[in-house]
């Protein structure tokens, strides 16, 4: 019987040793949160954001337009072409 009180002792002990280090890292090393990358949007996509008349609407839709470019993948890909192809998706005509 006293086998398992130490046993259990021993978790106890190992629990609260953990959450003292975890604070301890918290305190003395904060997890920041990396910045996404600023996506630059064309000047034609701005224009068509700054159609809507409403702000939140207006971040609406660079936010598409930059969660569009953020799904292409293709690295090989031109950023001009990965462009016309937001501007495609978004109803605008594509820029040679």
């Amino acid at each position: 019987m006293s086998h398992l009180v130490w046993a259990l002792v021993a978790v106890l002990l190992v629990e609260r040793a953990n959450r003292l280090l975890n604070r301890w890292l918290t305190l003395h090393y904060p997890i920041t949160p990396v910045e996404e990358h600023e996506i630059v949007v064309p000047v034609d996509l701005t224009a068509l954001a700054m159609q809507e008349s409403e702000e939140w609407a207006q971040e609406e839709v660079l936010k598409a337009a930059r969660e569009r470019y953020m799904k292409i993948t293709d690295a090989a890909m031109p950023e001009s072409q990965k462009w016309n192809l937001v501007r495609r998706a978004l109803g605008v005509g594509e820029l040679a």
